[in-house]
């Protein structure tokens, strides 16, 4: 049993589901470990919040968090939770009293090299410009085509991940992940209230570095500044934290601060590194 739809197992949905039409709808991807979904109740506040936003109703948090159990059955991976607005018939605007659909995926954990976490990875500046929309922004919708796009760039290249700008050459995100620089014992990292994803882990850090006095500036960054930096990494709930080794051909950054960073990460998160 790999996934569910509305708690039943099933390997399909409905051909005239609003998420498969036009993206309506919001996802959390999540690690497991022996069947417990990591971060959950920040996941789930992040998801809850998006349906405010696009006037979906929210699902159960406790019957997500069964549902998630039994699909686990005690194994280590990632969980998907999609949520769309339903099914509806043809046209942008969506009837009264669509019921959701909800869809839980499971995959088994592939670890990453451990290089990524001791030594850095490489990033690579997309051509690719992410679109700003201020009321989508931070929220995790279904509609990822700009990450699509971008990640395409990076196929058979040498970089692990790809750093994603907006149209003025300000940082906004890489493909898969948030961003953070270090310079001079403070952590700065992208706004996102123009457009970009809210990462758990970015919140998670974020609430971290305040609690042990490191002061964190979130303001726009822009693509010039990088080479003033002296350390990078990147972040999600599955990876954890990746120093940045590289970013292009010019910029290279330290990994000093970072490791005692990633503690604060190591349990929460299957991307455990060495």
């Amino acid at each position: 049993m790999d996934s569910l739809l509305n708690g039943s197992v099933s390997d399909s949905i409905p051909i005239r589901d609003r998420g498969l039409a036009y993206g309506d709808g919001v996802f959390e991807t999540m690690a497991a470990r022996n069947g417990e979904p990591l971060l959950f109740t920040a996941h789930m506040e992040r998801l809850q919040s998006g349906c405010r936003r696009l006037g979906i109703a929210a699902p159960d948090t406790k019957q997500c968090r069964d549902e998630i159990e039994r699909l686990c059955s005690g194994r280590t991976g990632v969980v998907k939770l999609i949520l769309t607005r339903g099914c509806g018939g043809r046209g942008y605007a969506p009837e009264g009293g669509l019921q959701p659909n909800r869809l839980l995926l499971f995959s088994e954990w592939r670890a990453f090299p451990e290089s990524f976490y001791r030594d850095g990875v490489r990033i690579e500046i997309c051509r690719l410009r992410i679109s700003e929309q201020p009321q989508l922004a931070g929220m995790k919708h279904l509609n990822r085509i700009e990450n699509v796009l971008a990640a395409q760039e990076l196929d058979g290249g040498p970089a692990e991940e790809g750093l994603m700008l907006d149209h003025n050459d300000y940082i906004i995100e890489c493909t898969r992940s948030n961003i953070f620089f270090i310079k001079e014992g403070r952590l700065h990292t992208p706004d996102l209230g123009r457009c970009g994803v809210n990462g758990v882990m970015r919140n998670h850090i974020l609430e971290c570095a305040r609690r042990d006095g490191i002061q964190t500036l979130v303001r726009d960054i822009h693509l010039d500044e990088a080479e003033q930096m002296e350390e990078a990494f990147v972040c999600n709930s599955l990876i954890g934290i990746w120093p940045v080794a590289r970013l292009g051909n010019k910029i290279s950054f330290q990994i000093d601060m970072i490791p005692a960073i990633r503690e604060w990460t190591r349990e929460h998160t299957l991307g455990q590194g060495i």
